[in-house]
């Protein structure tokens, strides 16, 4: 395998795209998941990347809150690591810290990270003012009618 390290192993299939990165993915943390990662060609909001110092809590087996980061971030949700591994659909509140930014969040998935814990996809469900990334507005033409 020299020449090939740090490259994306890259397959497609009618409105999915499979990758596999060969050191940091170990799979989908689901009850017996899979070692490929799978992403909708119809995600909601653009991901950006975006390192922000975060805490989640309401972890159903540990007490406390972790402080951690996101890798990525849109307007309804964010990647996160944690070290913790997580349920998918498992409720937890993420806060961004300094504070400002508080919501109850989906855990969309958990993915194991070779040797460095989990990465979180997730959702936003009720949510403060204050993300990085605000959605965007109503057009309020469109609500008068």
């Amino acid at each position: 395998m020299a020449g090939r390290e740090g490259q994306h192993n890259k397959t497609e299939s009618p409105g999915r795209i499979y990758l596999r990165h060969p050191f940091r993915l170990a799979g989908i943390w689901d009850l017996g998941g899979s070692m490929t990662k799978t992403y909708g060609a119809d995600r909601r909001d653009k991901r950006v990347p975006m390192a922000i110092a975060v805490q989640l809590s309401g972890h159903s087996n540990v007490q406390g809150t972790e402080s951690t980061f996101t890798e990525n971030v849109s307007a309804n949700g964010a990647r996160v690591y944690s070290v913790r591994p997580w349920r998918k659909n498992e409720r937890l509140w993420l806060s961004s810290l300094p504070g400002g930014f508080r919501s109850l969040a989906r855990v969309a998935y958990c993915q194991a990270l070779t040797g460095q814990g989990f990465a979180l996809g997730l959702e936003f469900l009720e949510r403060t003012a204050g993300w990085v990334i605000e959605p965007p507005q109503a057009d309020p033409a469109s609500n008068a009618a």
